[in-house]
């Protein structure tokens, strides 16, 4: 390996992992979106939750409905699996969000054992109607989690082989000239 072509080869295999790794992770970014679910409450919705996992009910900060502004005061929810059991819900410790021009607040989590249709209920106190509330339903589910592992793979791989011949490139320019210098 002393050729200074593998530091061609190095870089390319360095750069391959890199470009893939990211188009694998941005293809991966596509399905996240795919898995949110914009709904309006109060009132009563059902979505389609197809992936086994972990779901966050999220209050939409820069949403509004009819031209106004949401808030979420005082709003109850409940969610209903595919046989009407009603599922726990987790107060999430509160954390903002941003994602695709979509800004909020969490409020609960909750697992999805059986994908399906889910059933979201929202009250206001005394029964109101208004402020109509816009939340997200986003999905965090095993595949996601897969395909950022296996983009971290792919650029942690490309990176370590192009760095090893690199540096194996290194070391045996370094005994040729060494030897070359002996004779």
């Amino acid at each position: 390996m002393r050729s200074p072509l593998w530091f061609v080869v190095a870089a390319v295999i360095g750069v391959g992992g890199l470009v893939a790794g990211f188009v694998h992770m941005f293809a991966g970014a596509g399905m996240l979106q795919g898995l949110m679910r914009q709904v309006v409450m109060p009132g009563s919705v059902t979505v389609d939750l197809p992936e086994l996992g972990i779901y966050t009910i999220r209050y939409q900060t820069r949403s509004g409905v009819d031209g106004r502004n949401t808030s979420s005061s005082g709003l109850r929810l409940s969610v209903f699996a595919p046989d009407g059991t009603e599922l726990n819900l987790k107060a999430d410790p509160v954390s903002t969000f941003g994602f695709g021009g979509l800004d909020g607040i969490s409020f609960y989590t909750f697992g999805v054992a059986t994908p399906g249709q889910y059933r979201i209920t929202g009250t206001l106190p005394n029964g109101r109607t208004e402020p109509k509330i816009v939340l997200l339903v986003t999905g965090a589910p095993i595949r996601l989690y897969k395909n950022l592992f296996q983009s971290m793979a792919m650029i942690g791989g490309g990176l370590a082989v192009g760095g090893l011949i690199a540096v194996l490139t290194i070391i045996g320019r370094g005994k040729a000239r060494r030897a070359a210098a002996v004779n």
